[in-house]
């Protein structure tokens, strides 16, 4: 999650996302743009959000913790991705134990 109000936040990601994939591979990821309450202060369009997200093949959303938009949205999203993960591993654990 970055601060769509604050670039600096927004350069960060990179060394966010490099980090993470320095633990593990295995996670579920979406970008998040906060505060798109804020509008008269945005210092980071939508569109270079979208193209960051792009960039890394996940999902992106603008949110507003404070008036809540979109939150429950891009948690639906993230949740979704976890719950097909495991349905996929589930699957697989299946196709392997019908091989044995």
């Amino acid at each position: 999650m970055y601060d769509i109000t604050k670039r600096n936040t927004f350069c960060s990601i990179k060394e966010w996302y490099n980090s993470i994939y320095e633990v593990t591979e295995n996670i579920n990821l979406i970008l998040i743009g906060n505060k798109c309450d804020l509008e008269d202060k945005r210092e980071v369009s939508e569109e270079e959000g979208l193209k960051e997200a792009q960039i890394y093949k996940i999902s992106y959303f603008e949110i507003s913790a404070k008036d809540g938009i979109n939150v429950e949205k891009s948690l639906d999203d993230l949740i979704d991705k976890i719950i097909a993960k495991k349905e996929e591993k589930l699957k697989n654990k299946k196709e392997d134990k019908f091989l044995s």
